[in-house]
């Protein structure tokens, strides 16, 4: 395994987990004090204090996997849970050299590797670590994991919040009367939805809902669910046009052959086209929450929205699926081009990099026609 330097655990240390970062390490303190290994994720107490990463690879580290690829799930793995000063190492899935990194971990304990693989595998396969479409995807393998492992980092529910709480203000008419005073009770909603499920106050929100107290914690994980896809497509929104400026502007340098002159063309419109249609899918998805909503601020349709937030879970895939694909083709021209200087390129290395987002593009319209 590869060294990692304590700077940047540092930095991760205490943060939730996004869509690029699974901090089992800081769901796991808690999980471990509340649950049966049964709803552990990890039995290996390696892995117990794990962080995994979707990463970028510069071409060196590209070449370390079999076959060599940009974007790949790398785990960092803490020398000292207790003190990040110590540093860690870390390993890349797919890696060569990857069985001497499993002896290292679980040595002779088989059982142990062969529950722990199956979920390497699945992180490593899944398009995003946002928590939402991990607990589907891991639940889909009949992993049914403790709950404490897919919280937001705290930092993205307070930005959450601050860019749907008129969403919330819509809502406390209903859930409070029509003299609830909005200023007061449109944080203390957000904060029962966001952060405090089970917290003072719940019971009315659930009869509004008109959620059975079994349904309550799945109903509202779900709300938060798509709470949390709104922001994360305003985000992408406001950063996507710089990247698909870049792409048809990149510099060409030195001379390349006709060939690859002629793909980088076509590849300069299609690469753009390409990404606006999956935006335009998730757009396409986020309407379907707010007609719901919609339905219940408007025209107290509660049943509705309820009926909504039980069938959410077969949605967070889709839309976990095209966001991963957006976040890659970005994570990627970031990883090769520094922000606020003119892309350039040599055109053996763009026509590379052009022909990974159109295969990247065409896998997931392949697999969308598949389904």
């Amino acid at each position: 395994m590869t060294q990692r330097g304590k700077h940047a655990l540092n930095l991760i240390r205490d943060a939730g987990s996004t869509s690029r970062y699974l901090n089992i390490l800081r769901s796991h303190q808690k999980v471990a004090e509340r649950a049966e290994r049964d709803e552990w994720m990890f039995r290996n107490r390696l892995l117990c204090r794990a962080i995994v990463c979707k990463v970028s690879l510069p071409m060196r580290d590209a070449m370390m996997l079999k076959p060599p690829k940009r974007y790949a799930t790398k785990v960092i793995l803490p020398l000292n849970a207790q003190d990040m000063t110590l540093g860690g190492k870390y390993f890349l899935m797919g890696q060569s050299g990857y069985d001497q990194v499993a002896r290292e971990i679980w040595g002779d304990a088989a059982e142990e590797r062969e529950h722990d693989e199956l979920v390497l595998g699945m992180l490593a396969a899944a398009p995003t670590l946002d928590p939402f479409v991990l607990r589907e995807y891991l639940r889909s393998a009949g992993l049914n994991l403790h709950p404490d492992y897919f919280d937001l980092a705290e930092e993205d529910v307070r930005r959450i919040y601050d860019f749907v709480r008129d969403e919330f203000s819509a809502l406390v008419r209903i859930a409070f009367g029509a003299q609830a005073d909005v200023g007061e009770f449109a944080p203390r909603l957000a904060e029962k939805v966001l952060l405090k499920p089970d917290g003072p106050g719940s019971e009315e929100l659930r009869r509004t809902l008109m959620l059975e107290p079994d349904e309550y914690r799945e109903g509202i994980f779900c709300w938060k669910g798509f709470l949390y896809f709104k922001w994360l497509l305003e985000r992408l929104r406001l950063g996507l046009p710089e990247h698909l400026d870049g792409i048809r502007k990149v510099m060409v340098r030195g001379t390349g052959t006709t060939e690859q002159a002629d793909y980088i063309a076509r590849q300069r419109e299609a690469i753009p086209q390409g990404l606006a249609r999956v935006g335009a899918e998730i757009a396409m998805i986020i309407k379907r929450y707010d007609a719901a909503y919609a339905g219940l601020t408007q025209r107290e349709d509660a049943a509705g929205f309820r009926t909504f937030l039980l069938a959410a879970p077969r949605l967070f895939a889709d839309l976990g699926e095209r966001v991963g694909v957006i976040e890659h083709i970005c994570a990627v021209w970031d990883m090769q081009f520094r922000p606020g200087i003119p892309p350039a390129a040599p055109a053996g290395e763009l026509a590379d990099l052009f022909y990974e987002f159109e295969q990247t593009l065409t896998g997931f319209l392949q697999s969308r026609a598949a389904a």
